[in-house]
């Protein structure tokens, strides 16, 4: 499974569709989901998931004021060595077929660590942003935007990925099959770049995805096991006020096939998350008409959206899901929820009644 590490764009991927979709969807749209509370490591003060494979959960658990790297397997927490110096935090941001790779922040340098993988792979500050089920972990590196580079790691290999024609590049994440998402940025300065657009890297040879209606570039968020490819595109018009426009298309997408469009509500802002295999995608809403309600936890599956809160099954329906974080391939999804009578708030898992 995958996830973006979002330090390394400079442009959040939040949308803001102008119209709604009303399909009902297809064969694949999303049933319903009974919640397991996942709670928080021995010692700890909370828990935020990152990522989610067969049920097993990882991210960073709060203990003693310092960030730890754990996972959750259902039976127990594990709060996983990963090298990190005293005083520096750690986390997991991603796992596939047992492998779990994360990142660790010593003060302004960061650079990633996972399974297999003995030292730094590179001096220079870097982030791995996900690993696959062969333990390939894609990652990227650089501080500035126009600095990035994308890059492949495995058995003590290190592979930098450079679109044609692109200035910079930051990967989104790595299929089982090896293929990598990237985005390739150019018109790069001190400021930053001016135009992205997404790629496939497999084995030497690119693919572009081509630009979903109404967008003049666009950026790669995950990729599922695989090669499902979840982003958004960007107006070049309102690249300076993002939280404003009246069209931001967000779309999963798979090497050499057709790009698909994911409707969002009217008005409201999306941030996507995760892609599965199932290509259901997972993010987060807010609705700005809703002052009072915290954000809510969505899921995509074939033409239309849904607010994951009112696809809980009726004893869980007290239950306001608030994000979803992580989706794997039999369904499951690692997110934040609220119990709204006891105010209980956390880390769950939603499991499928009826799984893709």
């Amino acid at each position: 499974m995958t996830r973006l590490r979002s330090r390394f764009s400079a442009v959040l991927a939040i949308a803001i569709m102008a119209g709604a979709c009303d399909n009902p969807g297809g064969p694949h749209r999303p049933g319903e989901y009974n919640l397991q509370v996942i709670g928080v490591p021995p010692g700890a003060s909370s828990f935020t998931p990152a990522d989610i494979d067969d049920r097993v959960v990882v991210g960073a658990a709060e203990v003693g004021g310092r960030m730890v790297a754990a996972r959750w397997n259902g039976g127990g927490w594990t709060l996983l060595n990963t090298g990190a110096p005293a005083g520096c935090d750690s986390e997991a941001t991603a796992i596939s077929g047992g492998n779990v790779a994360g990142e660790i922040s010593c003060g302004a340098d960061t650079y990633g660590w996972a399974t297999g993988i003995a030292g730094r792979v590179d001096p220079a500050p870097h982030t791995f942003v996900d690993i696959n089920a062969e333990g390939t972990v894609a990652g990227t590196r650089g501080r500035t935007q126009s600095e990035l580079r994308a890059f492949v790691a495995r058995s003590g290999l290190f592979t930098v990925l450079l679109p044609p024609g692109a200035e910079a590049s930051a990967a989104a994440g790595i299929a089982d099959d090896g293929q990598v998402a990237v985005t390739g940025f150019s018109g790069c300065g001190p400021a930053g770049c001016t135009r992205s657009s997404v790629w496939v890297w497999r084995a030497g040879e690119w693919s572009e995805a081509p630009l979903p209606p109404g967008a003049d570039r666009t950026e790669a968020v995950a990729v599922s096991s695989e090669g499902h490819v979840a982003g958004f595109g960007i107006r070049d018009a309102d690249q300076d006020s993002i939280l404003e426009n009246d069209l931001q298309p967000v779309f999963v997408w798979e090497r050499d096939d057709d790009l698909d469009g994911l409707p969002v509500i009217p008005g409201t802002r999306v941030v996507v998350r995760d892609v599965a295999s199932s290509a259901f995608v997972v993010g987060s809403a807010l609705r700005p008409d809703r002052p009072a309600q915290p954000t809510y936890g969505v899921i995509w599956g074939e033409g239309r959206l849904y607010y994951l809160t009112e696809r809980m099954m009726r004893e869980f329906e007290d239950w306001q899901i608030e994000a979803a974080l992580g989706i794997d391939d039999q369904g499951h999804i690692a997110a934040i929820g609220t119990h709204r009578e006891t105010g209980e708030t956390g880390a769950v898992l939603l499991i499928p009644v009826n799984p893709p």
